[in-house]
């Protein structure tokens, strides 16, 4: 999968959604992913041999929100 700038943000989003919901996986177009985050980052498999990691902060509303 390659993610065009669109499509990485809402993907970048849905794994940050999926973490402040205390949940582990999504699904993005069709397929289903499993995120993990340690605080720091949030990170997902993409074809089960892809880390791909963003890196989070906290912002002044206690979101987090993607670097």
């Amino acid at each position: 999968m390659i993610l065009n700038p669109e499509k990485s943000t809402i993907f970048n989003k849905l794994m940050i959604d999926t973490i402040n919901a205390n949940e582990e996986d999504f699904q993005f177009e069709g397929d289903q992913y499993m995120v993990s985050s340690d605080g720091v980052c949030v990170q997902t498999l993409i074809n089960d041999k892809i880390l791909y990691r963003i890196f989070i902060d906290d912002d002044n509303n206690n979101n987090l929100v993607n670097n």
